[in-house]
């Protein structure tokens, strides 16, 4: 059986030399061939952030990011912010609760995180240390605004923890401009690598908020001060575990490959290919769920004309056309459907040849 074109909100399309890269003998990750690699690969994605903190690469997929940024902030007598317009907001509450006090603000699916709303809860509340919200909520397609909120987190000196799985590398990302304190990308996303690892990215003030934490992290392995401090006393090893060495130099390659093209060029690419799909299944009688302002360039969510089965029609589109697409989350799972345009994907002639098939298809459905 012949393997669809993944236009899912991942994992993403690898491109061949990123394949070919996979296909070589294992290496360590450890070693003086392996050090000059891995050193490079950090600078790689300290470009890729636009950060001059440090950056790990954990073994693990992006939620354990999460769970690591949870058990790192997470303190006595604090509570950790979370506004959520979606299903991976959420989650992020889902998996930050278990380690603390945390207070979720819910705004709509699909609707705007409100400014005004999320500053008057920080400014009430003396308790709340920390925020954290995701960039691009792909349940909805909302691409949520990061460098607003960064501003309230900024003036009330509060830790910021962004989830960029779904944005870094399709969509402008600035760490450091934006003052985000912690951040984290899936490789499987929009850097069109593997997933299996998750490189996430801290900033100096964290470090120095955490020499004021008031009890020690609950952990040995997901303490970032254990992970920093192999780098800096065991420098021919500087992570505290295994590192899949195959899924790192497959990183590798993908990052050569995003900065031969360039950031900016790669961003409009997102772009074009976005506006397309929007405007294709617009006229096709579906309704996209994020606004022209709002919605992200990485992946597109919009609701079934009436009386179209979503499952049916991605089904029929995997088995006529090869490309395989997602249907809603949550509520939503049978009322919409989702298209990831990421990396690879996010080309013009994909798009066109998405909302051809779902034309095709439609026409069968009604």
């Amino acid at each position: 059986m012949k393997k669809p074109l993944l236009m899912i909100p991942g994992p993403t399309e690898v491109s061949e030399r990123v394949l070919k890269v996979l296909s070589k003998p294992i290496v360590p990750h450890y070693g003086e061939k392996w050090k000059p690699l891995y050193d490079e690969i950090i600078k790689l994605l300290k470009k890729l952030f636009k950060t001059e903190g440090d950056i790990f690469i954990i073994p693990g997929a992006g939620s354990l990011a999460i769970e690591i940024s949870a058990i790192n902030v997470i303190d006595k007598e604090m509570k950790v912010l979370i506004p959520s317009n979606g299903y991976f907001g959420e989650r992020l509450f889902d998996i930050f609760s278990p380690h603390g006090e945390v207070e979720i603000i819910r705004f709509e699916w699909g609707e705007d995180l409100n400014i005004n709303k999320i500053r008057e809860k920080v400014e009430e509340d003396p308790k709340i240390k920390a925020i954290a919200v995701v960039h691009v909520e792909t349940s909805t397609g909302v691409v949520n605004p990061i460098e607003k909120i960064s501003q309230i987190a900024y003036d009330n000196d509060l830790i910021f923890i962004v989830d960029g799985i779904s944005s870094i590398g399709g969509i402008p990302f600035k760490m450091d401009e934006w003052h985000v304190d912690i951040a984290f990308v899936g490789p499987q996303k929009c850097l069109g690598a593997i997933a299996g690892i998750t490189p996430m990215a801290v900033s100096q003030k964290f470090w120095e908020y955490m020499k004021k934490r008031g009890t020690m992290v609950p952990s040995w392995y997901l303490s970032l001060e254990t992970w920093k401090n192999y780098v800096k006393e065991e420098p021919w090893h500087p992570y505290p575990s295994t590192l899949p060495s195959p899924l790192i130099l497959a990183l590798r390659e993908a990052l050569i490959e995003i900065f031969e093209e360039g950031l900016e060029r790669r961003f409009e690419r997102h772009r074009k290919t976005a506006k397309i799909i929007r405007e294709g299944l617009s006229r096709l009688g579906f309704k996209v769920v994020a606004r022209e302002d709002n919605a992200a360039a990485t992946v597109t969510v919009a609701a079934t004309p009436n009386n179209v089965n979503p499952s049916t029609l991605i089904k029929k589109i995997e088995e006529n056309h090869g490309i395989l697409i997602s249907r809603g989350l949550g509520k939503f799972e049978n009322k919409w459907i989702r298209i990831g345009h990421m990396a690879n994907t996010a080309k013009p002639q994909y798009a066109m040849n998405i909302i051809k098939a779902i034309e095709v298809e439609l026409s069968k459905l009604k």
